[in-house]
């Protein structure tokens, strides 16, 4: 019996010993949450910024014609992956902050969340290929990009 209790310590502290380890149970302070926010939001608005540039600089097609090696889609097929990786920063970030810091720190992270949500939406669509064709994706990814931006813009605003 006392090697059963033994056994069930040592693997509740290894569970526990494992868990401090992996960052778990260890939140940030409301600055810390402040500085990784905005930085996110810095870099995602940067990767709207690519997007929009790589946008810019195609070349509208005919219908039916579609280039072998299209530039926009391979500027949208990198770009997804690093947003959907200040996705997951976003989702594991917690902050210590508690009452009105901690719904300001919350509501900024919902704002960058939701614009680097926007801009994977908006990659994927034009990863699919038929951007330069057709106008209703164009027209989608267009008020994709303008939410991103509106929602960096009112995180940006609440971060001051």
């Amino acid at each position: 019996m006392l090697t059963y209790l033994a056994v069930l310590a040592a693997v509740v502290l290894l569970l526990y010993v494992c868990y401090r380890a992996l960052s778990g149970a260890q939140p940030r302070s409301a600055r810390e949450s402040r500085h990784v926010l905005g930085r996110l939001a810095e870099l995602t608005l940067a990767r709207a910024g690519e997007l929009g540039d790589a946008l810019a600089a195609a070349a509208p097609a005919e219908i039916g014609e579609r280039p072998v090696a299209d530039p926009l889609v391979a500027a949208a097929a990198v770009l997804r992956p690093r947003l959907a990786a200040y996705l997951e920063q976003l989702g594991q970030l917690e902050s210590s902050a508690s009452g009105e810091e901690g719904d300001l720190l919350d509501g900024v992270a919902a704002l960058v969340a939701g614009a680097a949500e926007d801009l994977v939406w908006a990659c994927r669509m034009i990863e699919g290929g038929g951007y330069r064709e057709n106008p209703g994706i164009q027209r989608a990814v267009t008020v994709l990009l303008e939410h991103s931006a509106e929602c960096l813009s009112a995180a940006g605003v609440r971060l001051r």
